[in-house]
């Protein structure tokens, strides 16, 4: 996947960065749903054994990209932690 906007931040957009099998999707500072909606998108277009790491400070999108993930069954959380309002969810596409 190549660097496009992604959003997030100053509303100013912070770019996707792609490290090797690994998606980072900084959606921080939009308004829900849109981070929810952007990193179901990305993660719809991933690979089998492809990692996403969606990053947001709305708990409502954390909590309903790892509660669709579960629900589908399409991947497999590997790490969801909360730091100063800021929530990193790790998942593999399977």
């Amino acid at each position: 996947m190549s660097c496009v906007s992604a959003g997030g931040g100053s509303g100013e957009g912070k770019p996707e960065r792609q490290q090797g099998q690994r998606l980072v999707l900084d959606l921080r500072g939009l308004p829900s749903p849109e981070p929810y909606m952007k990193a179901l998108n990305a993660f719809s277009k991933l690979q089998k054994g492809q990692e996403l790491v969606f990053i947001t400070d709305s708990l409502r999108c954390a909590v309903m990209f790892t509660a669709a993930v579960q629900r589908t069954g399409l991947g497999r959380i590997l790490e969801a932690k909360e730091e100063k309002g800021v929530y990193t969810i790790r998942v593999v596409k399977t």
